[in-house]
């Protein structure tokens, strides 16, 4: 018994000596203390995809004395590796806003994440027009990249510029996922007043900025067209291509119009180029057109296209297998008619062709032109197509539709069309004239069409702006005609305070029952729309602190669907583009381009520009340059 007494009594000595020399470092089997101080960060930090797109993601360590490294992991999509570093990142097959985070190895209590929004945006395919959206409201809905809070001066910034020939007048146009070469890249599209095509890689820059492919339009013998021919100083020095391109994704055609002279003879030429190549899908057609009428500049009995007083300003619209083309002036030098032509998109032969003042005749040579700097006619889901007009001859004072000759002359008014450019209905301001003498043309906007509303009508609504700071908002199904006080409109009010002649040149944007906007010396406005009373406000909810000198400002908006959107802007009334974003819930300025020094300075502006959001980046087309905008490296 003593003897197990003593056993037990030095057993116990044992284990309590055994403790307290484990306890002071001398063995046994307690886990060192984690290493002091570590950290852990992730590069990028920010950051868009497109589906399956990959990203390299790495990660850095401090104070990793065992170099243990991290283990990654993430809320969607897959990894080459959840322990390499560095580790490639996948995305998944569906939009939306993932997390990849690292944790460290010596201390699973660090780690760090990095936010990346996956769009399944195919691509922005014309003016304005998100995967072939032709209501013109402005609105990529499927940016799950920028958000409004990580668009800040901190996060976001310039990347690169790709340096171009000549003035970007057309918006740039993105498509996602188009394999050139054998390799697959996210595209932007460019075209320039000099004629020339330009295919960028949208999301990397090489020094110097490399296009995938370029194309001049400018045959052998001839040349772009300079301002000092027709006396244009709406487009710098040259004028080659100034309407928005648009692009059919399922042939994979852009269409575009380019402008030449031949020894002094003038010539508008349809292009259908393939976007993986550059090279012409079919033969180039020749534009030309005559419509019986009795207007200046015919012969008494028929109006024919004039190719050089004819300014291909608007955007193209795709719509049922045609091409819609419009033409204005070349700054009101007479003598010109606004046009509008159809053509097969398959063959490019011509469909269809109007005047819209096929019988006008005005002593200042202003005969209606179809400008509405620069955006393209909108169409609707039943085929119908949509234009403004600026100044000229009116005289279906009779309400006559369709209009019968001679009085079939529409300046300074919204119409609306057939697929085979028949004018189906059509409203004029009872003021017209005085628009007309005035310089105050209607036609200074494009027209966006709202989405449609349930119960009664009217239910389906539009609205453009006039360059006299006037609203109209109208009734698709019956647009109002010409009547006194304008009483056919759903409502008409003044929102642009300007008073020298430019009101709106510039179409304003349409996101959540909230018009987006800014005529000449105006601040942008946020304006809403109540869907019950079919009624715009007439005051804004909200105005933005700066004012957009030049011609006002024609936005953009992102948006992941309905949350978090974003306004942009560009302000081209100073010696470089101005990009600015905004929250679009307040207009709470987010980001100004202007404010960071030398490190976001954009190019020289080029009047009537439209900012393209895609994938996490903003594409501004300048004098001489594609700037583009995203998240800044960490």
């Amino acid at each position: 018994m003593k003897k197990s007494l003593q056993l037990v009594l030095e057993f116990v000595l044992f284990a309590v000596v055994s403790a307290a020399f484990g306890a002071c470092g001398g063995g046994g089997s307690s886990q060192p203390p984690p290493p002091q101080g570590i950290t852990v960060s992730v590069s990028p930090q920010w950051g868009g995809l497109t589906l399956s797109q990959t990203q390299v993601f790495t990660a850095t360590v401090l104070n990793d004395s065992q170099n243990l490294g991290v283990t990654w992991s993430a809320t969607g999509g897959s990894l080459s590796s959840n322990t390499s570093n560095p580790t490639t990142f996948t995305a998944p097959g569906t939009a939306g806003v993932y997390t990849i985070t690292a944790t460290s190895n010596a201390d699973n209590t660090k780690s760090a994440s990095a936010t990346i929004g996956i769009t399944n945006l195919a691509g922005i395919y014309s003016w304005r027009g998100m995967e072939g959206d032709t209501t013109r409201q402005g609105v990529n809905s499927k940016e799950y990249a920028l958000m409004t809070a990580n668009v800040t001066s901190a996060t976001f910034g310039k990347l690169f510029s790709c340096p171009v020939d000549e003035y970007v007048s057309a918006e740039p146009l993105y498509l996602a996922n188009l394999m050139i070469s054998g390799k697959m890249h996210n595209v932007v599209f460019v075209a320039t007043e000099n004629d020339s095509l330009y295919a960028f890689d949208a999301d990397t820059n090489t020094a110097p900025c490399t296009p995938l492919w370029q194309r001049s339009l400018v045959p052998a013998g001839e040349s772009a067209v300079t301002a000092s021919n027709i006396s244009n100083k709406s487009a710098g020095s040259v004028i080659g291509i100034t309407g928005t391109p648009v692009i059919d994704p399922v042939s994979g055609t852009l269409y575009v119009v380019a402008e030449t002279v031949n020894a002094g003879s003038y010539i508008h030429r349809l292009y259908a180029i393939t976007i993986t190549t550059g090279a012409n899908s079919v033969s180039p057609r020749v534009i030309a057109a005559s419509v019986p009428g009795s207007g200046s500049g015919g012969n008494g009995t028929t109006l024919s296209f004039d190719p050089l007083r004819s300014f291909q300003r608007p955007g193209l619209l795709l719509l049922n297998g045609n091409v819609y083309i419009a033409w204005g002036s070349n700054d009101d030098t007479p003598t010109y008619h606004g046009w509008i032509m159809a053509y097969t998109a398959s063959n490019l032969q011509q469909m269809a062709a109007i005047s819209v003042t096929p019988d006008g005749s005005a002593s200042h040579g202003l005969e209606g032109g179809v400008w509405m700097t620069g955006a393209a006619p909108s169409a609707d889901s039943s085929g119908n197509i949509y234009i403004s007009v600026g100044n000229g001859t009116f005289d279906d004072t009779t309400n006559a539709v369709p209009p019968v000759a001679p009085n079939d002359d529409f300046g300074d008014s919204v119409l609306k069309l057939t697929g085979v450019l028949a004018i189906s209905d059509f409203f004029t301001p009872t003021n017209q004239a005085t628009l007309d003498a005035d310089d105050l043309d209607v036609g200074s906007s494009g027209v966006v069409l709202l989405p449609d509303l349930a119960g009664s009508s009217p239910t389906r609504l539009m609205f453009c702006g006039g360059k006299d700071g006037y609203i109209y908002l109208m009734n698709r199904d019956s647009l109002g005609e010409f009547r006194s006080s304008n009483s056919g409109v759903v409502q008409y009010f003044k929102l642009s305070a300007d008073t020298t002649r430019s009101g709106f040149r510039s179409t304003p944007a349409f996101f959540s029952n909230t018009l987006y906007g800014a005529g000449k010396n105006d601040p942008l406005m946020a304006v809403r729309f109540n869907p019950a009373t079919r009624q715009l406000a007439t005051t804004p909810s909200f105005i933005s602190n700066e004012h957009y000198a030049s011609h006002g400002t024609t936005p953009s908006v992102s948006a992941q669907g309905a949350t978090n959107a974003i306004v942009w802007t560009i302000d081209y009334g100073h010696s470089n583009a101005i990009l600015r974003a905004y929250d679009a819930t307040n207009l709470t300025k987010l980001y100004d381009s202007s404010q960071q020094g030398s490190r976001d300075t954009a190019g020289a502006p080029a009047s009537f520009s439209v900012p393209t959001v895609a994938n996490g980046k903003v594409y501004v087309g300048t004098q001489t340059e594609l700037d583009v905008y995203g998240f800044l490296p960490n």
